[in-house]
């Protein structure tokens, strides 16, 4: 990611507190090796992440003819759990969904992907019902009883 040196100005511009927040899908594993259609999810977090930087290191140089995304809050989720297969061996790693509190904060694409009427969730089409958002107060509107 281009060149990394930092200037005095950039040294008091940097954070003491590291910005977090629910990135839709944000630990697709950082496009671990899927097919550039498959990787909309990710590059939302990419593209974070990328701004999150130009934030604290104002000064650092990325070659944007090498990191090109095209975020989508409609693209396609991945099982992330699957390890590996072996004959008819499967497995997983364990998975345990992140809490989310009432007032944590959400980034736009996580609303976009809820007002969807249906996305790509492990192969299957329907609506984006994490069950951690169900009390959130900028996500329980998209919830039912």
């Amino acid at each position: 990611m281009g060149n990394a040196r930092r200037s005095e100005e950039d040294d008091r511009k940097r954070p003491t507190v590291v910005e977090t927040g629910m990135v839709c899908r944000m630990s697709q594993r950082h496009r671990r090796g899927y097919l550039e259609p498959e990787s909309r999810l990710s590059d939302i977090t990419v593209d974070w992440m990328i701004e999150e930087l130009r934030e604290c290191i104002p000064s650092i140089q990325i070659n944007e003819n090498k990191l090109v995304t095209s975020p989508d809050s409609k693209g396609m989720q991945h099982e992330e759990t699957f390890l590996f297969k072996l004959g008819s061996i499967e497995k997983f790693w364990p998975a345990k969904p992140r809490m989310v509190g009432q007032n944590f904060p959400l980034h736009p694409t996580v609303i976009e992907r809820l007002e969807a009427d249906a996305v790509s969730h492990l192969g299957e089409m329907k609506p984006y019902r994490p069950e951690q958002l169900k009390d959130h107060q900028a996500a329980r509107e998209y919830f039912t009883s």
